[in-house]
């Protein structure tokens, strides 16, 4: 199993890009956020997931994250290339909350990054964070995911 490693509040992700791009995967990532992103120099929110963050693939076939910094900034999406340990653990669309989803089961590679994991106790509750509802934040449970095979 892999474990996912401190949640803290949850998954910070900037609430004014949701009106524009609102389709978003939750992405574990190895090694720590700040520590893997740290050449970007992006102002990450210090009470975000350890390992997880909020990324997309734009229409121009480039992976970016959300740095969900606080407060928000004018430009919070980075760039990034996929590493072959990433994995998108979660689907979260925040035009149709009911359309997000746990992405357990799934298995399958999108754009380099493998989508999906076997099994594990994750779950995800878009809208909410630090035990209370806010629009734009994941809120994440659990502690471990078995990728597939």
């Amino acid at each position: 199993p892999i474990t996912v490693g401190n949640l803290r509040k949850g998954v910070a992700m900037t609430d004014s890009l949701h009106p524009t791009v609102p389709q978003w995967y939750i992405m574990f990532s190895q090694a720590p956020i700040t520590t893997r992103f740290a050449s970007t120099g992006a102002p990450f929110h210090s009470s975000g997931a350890e390992h997880l963050i909020g990324v997309r693939y734009t229409t121009d076939g480039k992976w970016v994250f959300d740095c969900g910094s606080w407060p928000e900034i004018p430009n919070p999406e980075f760039e990034f290339t996929p590493a072959n340990t990433d994995v998108l653990v979660a689907y979260v669309d925040f035009s149709n909350i009911s359309n997000s989803r746990s992405l357990q089961g799934e298995n399958d590679v999108l754009y380099g990054i493998s989508r999906g994991y076997y099994f594990g106790d994750l779950q995800f509750r878009p809208n909410w964070w630090n035990g209370r509802e806010n629009t734009g934040e994941v809120t994440v449970t659990g502690s471990f995911f078995v990728r597939n095979a």
